[in-house]
């Protein structure tokens, strides 16, 4: 059995347990789980692999608990007390992202692969940068998650610029632009780019700039401010579940703009 689907599976039992405890139905009192109900689960599901104490199966869904620990979705122990290391406690913020379905953020591998499965043309330095944001989220470095998150928006939105420029029909407009725009400061760029493209908006599908202010340009804006206040020493304090909520977003804000650069990839304006 891979990590990723060992991951899943932890997912999925966390949420059945708390849901049927939420029904009264469950031995799972006051969201604690058992190190040995972690153990039958993944018996009675994969009953002809080895899921003993010491096997390699086993270590794994261990490191995958521990790394829920970190992340503070589990505590060790009771909720009001000691325990061991055989008793876990689902936090309050844990029992909020599991009810509410918010796994990705704690899960850098599945988040790149549903990233990859949704958007198969994206860059792949805004991918690695994703995939460092969501890491150091799971560890609570926000700070940290805040800038390589907007490294990643920034590289997507270099991406769309770099393809408009290409896709300028006349080589005279073509060259200009890339001039103004070539060291230009992103937020500069990013104006220049957004006022040719007003231009130009009648040879580009109607779908593909609908919202494109909300999708798009309050996204990126949004990111691209937070990344600023985070990468200096200004004492800022990031709030986890904005962070958390952006990390979410991404996936649709690149969206709107990957089926952009796919379409000034094969069609000039």
């Amino acid at each position: 059995m891979e990590r990723q689907e060992i991951r899943e599976k932890i997912w999925q039992y966390l949420h059945g347990a708390l849901t049927t405890s939420s029904r009264g139905g469950s031995h799972l009192h006051n969201r604690q789980v058992l190190l040995n109900d972690f153990q039958r689960h993944f018996q009675s599901i994969k009953p002809n692999e080895s899921w003993e104490f010491g096997s390699l199966n086993w270590q794994i869904v261990r490191e995958e608990i521990h790394g829920l620990y970190t992340a503070n979705v589990l505590l060790p122990g009771y909720a009001g007390g000691n325990g061991s290391g055989s008793v876990f406690t689902i936090s309050m913020f844990g029992a909020e992202c599991i009810n509410t379905g918010d796994i990705l953020p704690f899960d850098p591998d599945g988040y790149v692969k549903a990233l990859r499965q949704r958007i198969p043309t994206i860059d792949a330095v805004a991918v690695a940068y994703m995939h460092e944001s969501v890491a150091c989220f799971s560890r609570q470095f926000l700070l940290s998650s805040t800038i390589t998150l907007g490294a990643a928006s920034e590289k997507s939105i270099i991406v769309l610029i770099e393809t408009f420029a290409d896709a300028i029909s006349d080589a005279g407009q073509k060259a200009a632009f890339k001039k103004k725009t070539q060291n230009a400061r992103l937020y500069v760029k990013y104006k220049l780019f957004k006022d040719e493209l007003e231009k130009r908006k009648g040879a580009i599908p109607a779908n593909l700039l609908r919202d494109f202010d909300v999708k798009v340009d309050s996204i990126f804006n949004f990111i691209r401010l937070n990344r600023n206040a985070a990468g200096h020493p200004t004492g800022t304090n990031v709030d986890r579940s904005g962070l958390q909520a952006n990390l979410q977003m991404f996936a649709s804000y690149a969206e709107s703009i990957y089926a952009l650069i796919g379409h000034l990839r094969n069609n000039p304006v």
